[in-house]
């Protein structure tokens, strides 16, 4: 086998030991050795004074097997690999076991935990390499896969099943024990002392000290549920997907903690063989989220038929959605209730699944069926509805006097005009809200985009927080606008209605400012009037004026007045003193409005004065508002981005949480903080980052690909492994990230064969 670690940097120690938890697990495919029909292994397990434990892939090509997790993050990222496979070197082996589990101590240092003896005869080897020589024929223990700590509990899998005794229970010898039916071949196993009595040293390490947990299923090595083979309810029952003996179809089963007055594991089916499972995850009472599909000898049809579920612990099934086999979900659990926070198609919806109505939904079981789904954001395929304030959240602020959805098309009602009272209108709260949404830019996220799964990833802190990676989608500023009928005087800039200068009320505009600023002044409309003729009808402003009968101005004829369309509004294109469409906005303030009269009759918002040069008299103009709009950035609505982001549930909005130069490859929880591996665009290095709740995120290694983390048996200290380019090397080892200088505090482990699958810390 061919393999080493290399040194990163300096190696001082920059971590105590301590005790806490946490974990981070991976899957990738065991390489089997060759295996003798005929021999048989005693394994003993040895975990004394460990704090943790790693499992490795055993690959014998250390450098194809990083190279291929590289490969995969870049694919998904969108960029060019940046490395080949003939840029690594190749490792030596020096130092290394070619082990596949060991332990981990209390300063971080790695030692074979797994040890076996060939035909209880045989001298015992010194790694868990076990080779055995019988009449020639070489016997190889297959590679550990995977192991799964639950309490006391510790379980492993292996790349496959191995005959593992000799003599049955009842004391009789085997006679074919590679058959299904055989209790002397497993795959799947438990230690028989406890977790605390074998670090302790009080359950001393002796031979045969795990058993075969079931020997008549097989767990297979590819598919999501092979990323958690073993999973736990809050009770320690362990849960486990098999295939049946002869046959492709598998069983989702559930393995009791205590065994029976015989001493056997007790299994329960949960899942039949009917159904195919894609992926599934246990929660503390006992419940089952899966996604599945009815499938025909255990072959899954592509997806068209798949569906999402729910078992409770009393069996109850619920279905939650359809249509969709992408589901990325992470249950919100405790012992006696469970949601799931997951994405895909709407459960509540009866439209068929599609991908671009997919989105980030929280479900809850126990809410009443067709309102058990709540949508956490806003997604690309909603962009519209988030602009429009037309969401289901928006309609407790926004919404109109009916209790609906305002249309920015039609004009406003006197209910939702009228204040009641209060400091501003229904659609006074609206519009402003509309044009906040409209011209905000780099701020609101969306899910959707990119290339590969709009959602990656789904992490929830002990408190209920969730952090997601995903194709975070920022907003670009759109502008505001709208068009308008304006009847009467008014001064008309750049073929512009305007009704002020930047000097706000004050600077209402007469006919002589709006001429002295190069605007034209506008007389169309009408007035009325007294004495013989109660209708005086002019078409200027100067004969209302001249007709000394006139008492208040009013306009009623939609024969009258000028049409404005597509108003932009650009404060940033200020000529004058005059911000270009103002009037779509400014006349929430109604400028100088005094005329009773025309409060009366007309809505306060949709009149305001003029004047003429030189004269007292006021002049009462009315527009009216066709219509609000926001016109598409010349970039598209958004710019997407490979992030990590929080869910905020208040705004039901994303939280951009890494930086816009960082494309983020995976992210990872340990004690309730977040840890992230990116791709950073501006230096074209990756780089591994610590996030730093509202302030800026630390770098803790930079030119870094990291693959797992998880928390390190020392103190302030995380377990990580991944590639250091500046050097073309795969380490293993820990630092503590808040350390003055983090690269100064990574210690690096050496003694281990291949790239590592699973970290357990459990101190």
């Amino acid at each position: 086998m061919i393999f080493c670690f290399f040194l990163l940097g300096l190696l001082t120690a920059g971590c105590s030991d301590d005790s806490g938890g946490g974990s981070s697990t991976g899957a990738d495919n065991g390489n089997p050795g060759n295996y003798n029909p005929n021999q048989s292994m005693s394994l003993k397990l040895d975990l004394g004074s460990s704090k943790g434990a790693v499992v490795t892939d055993g690959s014998s090509n250390t450098s194809a097997s990083v190279a291929a997790v590289h490969y995969q993050n870049a694919l998904y990222l969108g960029i060019e690999p940046k490395l080949d496979l003939k840029d690594l070197p190749l490792f030596n082996e020096a130092g290394s076991s070619g082990a596949t589990f060991y332990k981990v101590d209390a300063d971080g240092n790695v030692s074979p935990a797994l040890e076996g003896e060939c035909d209880n005869s045989a001298e015992m080897m010194e790694d868990s390499t076990v080779e055995c020589f019988r009449s020639g024929v070489r016997t190889e223990l297959p590679q550990v896969k995977n192991i799964a700590i639950k309490g006391d509990q510790v379980f492993f899998l292996f790349t496959q099943n191995f005959i593992f005794r000799d003599i049955n229970d009842d004391g009789v010898r085997c006679q074919n024990p590679w058959d299904w039916s055989s209790p002397c071949s497993c795959q799947i196993f438990k230690a028989k002392d406890s977790l605390t009595a074998m670090k302790d040293g009080s359950a001393a390490p002796a031979l045969d000290n795990l058993e075969c947990v079931d020997n008549y299923h097989t767990i297979n090595q590819w598919g999501p549920t092979a990323a958690k083979p073993f999973q736990f309810d809050g009770a320690g029952n362990m849960y486990f997907y098999g295939q049946l003996p002869d046959s492709s179809q598998q069983v989702l089963y559930k393995v009791n903690k205590e065994k029976d007055a015989d001493g056997k594991f007790v299994k329960t089916e949960i899942v039949n063989a009917n159904i195919c499972v894609r992926d599934y995850r246990v929660t503390q009472s006992g419940g089952i989220f899966y996604v599945g599909e009815n499938c025909t000898n255990g072959q899954w049809g592509g997806g068209d038929g798949a569906f999402f579920r729910y078992v409770s612990s009393d069996e109850t099934l619920k279905q939650i959605s359809s249509g969709w086999w992408e589901y990325i979900f992470e249950p919100i659990e405790s012992l006696t209730a469970d949601k799931v926070l997951f994405y895909g198609p709407d459960p509540d919806s009866a439209a068929v699944a599609q991908w671009d109505s997919a989105c980030l939904f929280e479900w809850d079981p126990a809410l009443a069926a067709g309102s058990r789904a709540t949508r956490l954001v806003t997604c690309n395929s909603h962009i519209w509805d988030w602009l429009d304030v037309r969401r289901s959240a928006d309609l407790a602020s926004f919404g109109n006097a009916e209790g609906g959805y305002f249309e920015r098309w039609r004009k406003p009602t006197t209910a939702d005009e009228d204040v009641g009272g209060g400091t501003t209108s229904r659609y006074t709260r609206y519009q402003a809200e509309f044009k906040n949404r409209c011209t905000i830019g780099n701020s609101e996220t969306f899910i959707g985009g990119g290339n590969g799964l709009p959602v990656k990833n789904i992490k929830q802190t002990s408190t209920g927080e969730a952090f997601i990676v995903a194709s975070v989608n920022l907003k670009n500023a759109g502008t505001f606008g709208c068009n308008v009928n304006v009847r009467g005087a008014h001064c008309k800039i750049n073929n512009m209605p305007v009704i002020r200068n930047a000097s706000g009320t004050a600077g209402v505009y007469t006919k002589a400012s709006c001429e002295a600023a190069s605007g034209t002044w506008v007389t169309k409309g009408q007035c009325n009037g007294t004495g013989g003729d109660p209708w005086k009808w002019q078409d200027d402003e100067a004969g209302c004026l001249a007709d000394g009968t006139i008492t208040s101005p009013v306009f009623t004829s939609n024969t009258w007045g000028e049409w404005y369309n597509s108003i932009l509004y650009k404060p940033d294109e200020d000529s004058g003193g005059n911000i270009t469409g103002h009037i779509c906005t400014d006349h929430l303030d109604n400028p100088g409005a005094t005329n009773a009269s025309a409060q009366a009759l007309y809505y306060t918002r949709n009149i305001f004065e003029t004047r003429q040069t030189n004269s007292t008299a006021v002049v009462g103009t009315e527009y009216t508002l066709n219509n609000i709009d926001c016109t598409q950035p010349t970039d598209g609505w958004t710019t997407t981005y490979k992030g990590m982001a929080y869910v905020n549930r208040t705004s039901n909005q994303l939280s951009l949480r890494s930086a816009t130069s960082e494309q983020v490859a995976d992210m990872w929880m340990v004690n309730n903080l977040f840890y992230y591996t990116a791709y950073d665009t501006t230096t074209g290095q990756f780089v591994f980052v610590k996030d730093v709740a509202d302030a800026t995120n630390d770098t803790l290694l930079n030119n870094f690909e990291v693959y797992h983390v998880a928390d390190s048996p020392k103190t302030r200290c995380v377990q990580f492994d991944g590639l250091n380019f500046s050097n073309n090397t795969y380490i293993f080892g820990d630092l503590d990230p808040a350390a003055a200088d983090v690269a100064a505090s990574l210690n690096i482990t050496n003694g281990l064969t291949g790239r590592v699958q699973t970290m357990l810390t459990y101190h």
